[in-house]
């Protein structure tokens, strides 16, 4: 598509929904959306992580809907600024600039869970799981009926609220984690579409939105 086209389809364009939802990982639900191949970076079956013995964890899958599937991994993997540092560099240290992920730490990380919630069973395997287009059928007709980007990473990676943050305002005030309870003051994309003169936007939310504490 020409630059032309594109900015002649763009005025066509009647709404933008951004649609955001818990921490889940691209190959684990859209990782096999499409055969992987050369324009399509998905699961070929042989991803492996090491676990604490080195011996390899591969992607796996579980077949069907009931409820302790859709729950794959349970307990939840580790969200911490540094269990996800952890994830994709194998260590809770800060990377250096430019240092490239070896992404072999989720095995790893998980079982590191274990101490911190004694009463739990963490399964190495549970964090390798993958979901395929049938078990998530909405979310793959979303991503085959509009774009999806298999390279789209997260600018904060750490818990759930400054991640949310960032999305909303493109900074997450220096903080890393839920706590110490935070609430930004700084501009956010809302802002910036009032000051252009468009406020027609709209939040929608199912509990509680984060966005309403930067509002």
């Amino acid at each position: 598509m020409s630059e032309e086209t594109g900015l002649a389809n763009l005025e066509k364009v009647e709404h933008i929904v951004v649609l955001m939802l818990e921490n889940r990982s691209f190959d684990c639900l859209l990782g096999k959306l499409y055969p992987k191949s050369d324009t399509f970076e998905g699961l070929s079956g042989s991803e492996q992580n090491p676990d604490a013995h080195g011996a390899s964890i591969t992607v796996w899958n579980n077949p069907g809907t009931d409820e302790a599937t859709m729950r794959i991994p349970n307990p939840d993997p580790g969200e911490l600024w540094t269990d996800i540092n952890s994830q994709l560099f194998g260590g809770p240290s800060t990377p250096r600039p430019g240092q490239v992920p070896t992404m072999d730490g989720f095995v790893r990380n998980y079982l590191a869970q274990q101490p911190l919630n004694p009463t739990e069973t963490y399964d190495p395997k549970s964090v390798m799981h993958y979901f395929t287009p049938d078990q998530v059928p909405v979310l793959s007709a979303l991503a085959k009926q509009f774009a999806v980007c298999d390279r789209w990473f997260a600018s904060a990676p750490c818990q759930t609220w400054p991640n949310r943050w960032f999305v909303h305002a493109a900074t997450a005030d220096r903080h890393e984690n839920n706590k110490p309870l935070h609430f930004p003051d700084v501009p956010t994309i809302f802002n910036r579409l009032e000051l252009a003169g468009i406020d027609s936007w709209k939040i929608y939310f199912h509990d509680f939105a984060q966005a309403h504490t930067l509002l």
